[in-house]
């Protein structure tokens, strides 16, 4: 099942790449560089590269031209950041991978008023990109949504007229990763969050996936266990 997490959301950013001709390997390492985007930017080692020692990591973070995150794979036992520190690097943030096996997922019936909005087209690519950089922080570009919207489901979290939300899914090999789920912050504490994943998990069961996977920030964890996805591992980031 980690593998399988990993693969999806790895897969998810070499897909945001492609149209850019930003991917490139160094060793053991892939690189995700784009000028225009902080996301994906990424710098990580293949999961069967992940014990090896990772002494070169600064330095390929120093040629990047953007300011870079390296993600690590750690178990979720593991506080252990020293490796990376004796590095010169800093812990920017942690979360936690999990997954739920869909068989096991009891479809929750519930009246609510929210429905998902497709990105289809420019405007709402836009509207895409301004929803999630309030929601989170930081930017996706506009041009990578339009870019890949045909393979990367990128919805609008509406209720009734309003937008309050957004959230993207990307299935492959059966399984479905969420991602990038995220409330405007004055429309949360109303269980806007949780419903869109009952929304998303019920289409993704009776659809036959198999599996759901996402990473979840500590603050979403108990939104995630509570719908019966468990940790699996911890997805350690970090900068220089």
């Amino acid at each position: 099942m980690k593998q399988q997490n990993i693969d999806n959301l790895t897969s998810l950013w070499l897909l945001a790449s492609e149209p850019f001709g930003a991917y490139r390997k160094s060793g053991s390492y892939n690189i995700v560089e784009l000028d225009f985007s902080e996301w994906p930017n990424r710098v990580w080692q293949s999961e069967e590269n992940a014990k090896t020692a990772i002494e070169n990591v600064k330095e390929i973070l120093q040629q990047c031209s953007t300011n870079h995150t390296f993600t690590k794979w750690n178990v979720l036992q593991d506080d252990e950041h020293k490796e990376a520190e004796n590095l010169g690097l800093s812990l920017k943030s942690i979360q936690i991978g999990m997954s739920l096996n869909l068989q096991n997922y009891n479809i929750q019936s519930s009246n609510h008023h929210l429905f998902l909005v497709q990105v289809n087209n420019t405007e709402k690519a836009v509207l895409w990109s301004a929803v999630f950089q309030q929601c989170f922080g930081y930017s996706i570009s506009s041009k990578i949504i339009e870019a890949i919207k045909d393979d990367v489901a990128f919805y609008l979290i509406n209720d009734n007229q309003d937008t309050v939300g957004c959230v993207a899914t990307f299935i492959k090999d059966n399984q479905i990763g969420i991602h990038s789920l995220g409330v405007l912050n004055k429309y949360r504490k109303q269980g806007i969050a949780e419903t869109v994943m009952h929304i998303l998990l019920h289409e993704a069961k009776n659809n036959g996936l198999v599996n759901a996977h996402l990473q979840s920030s500590m603050l979403g964890l108990g939104i995630y266990k509570k719908i019966g996805f468990e940790e699996i591992f911890k997805m350690c980031n970090y900068k220089i």
